[in-house]
Formats: structure tokens, sequence, C-alpha cells
């Protein structure tokens, strides 16, 4: 099973807000190709190869009460050590959807 790291923060704003900051923080983080499920409340995306992993599959959901649960995994099935990437991603996500959202209010 592939490494993986989640992450949850309440940031109480409306769903158009919380899709609005997810999608330039996916892009802050370097994520790319983006995909919108569920109801326009998921998105998945994928953060390329690095140095550190053969890249990570990243996903957001926002909830009705105005949380984001982000996850973070590798993308490659048998990696199991991450060197704490996926841990990195899920709070840079985190902090940079906290900056986009403090930028808008």
């Amino acid at each position: 099973m592939a490494a993986r790291y989640s992450k949850s923060r309440a940031f109480g704003a409306s769903t158009e807000v919380l899709r609005d900051a997810i999608e330039w923080a996916m892009r802050d983080i370097g994520a790319r190709h983006l995909r919108w499920t569920h109801g326009d409340v998921r998105v998945e995306a994928r953060v390329p190869l690095s140095f550190w992993s053969f890249g990570e599959i990243v996903k957001a959901t926002i909830s009705e009460a105005g949380s984001v649960q982000v996850e973070s995994r590798c993308a490659w099935p048998l990696q199991v050590i991450d060197w704490g990437k996926n841990k990195r991603n899920c709070n840079d996500l985190l902090e940079s959807i906290k900056v986009r959202i403090d930028r808008i209010a």
C-alpha cells in the first residue's frame, strides 16, 4: 500500500469560496490535471515527479460545514516511504487555502 497522509481544517467559508481557494492552492503546490467530482465538492489532482517521490495524488473534499479534508498519497502504489512529502503536500495545501481565503475577506 502506498504511503499517504490526510488532514482537515475548518474554514467556515462557503462552498463557492472554498472551491476557488482550493483551485488556486492546488496550483500553488504544483498540482496539475484538476478534476472536480461529486457535485463539485471533491477535487483530485496530481503532483508531478520530484526528487523525493514518483509523484502524488492529492484530493480535497469540501464539507457542508465549511471545512476541507485533504489527502495526499504516493502515485506509485509500491512506494511505502514518502520522506514526509505527503504531509508537506497536505500542510502546504491547507495553508495556501487559508491565505487565499484571507485575501478574499
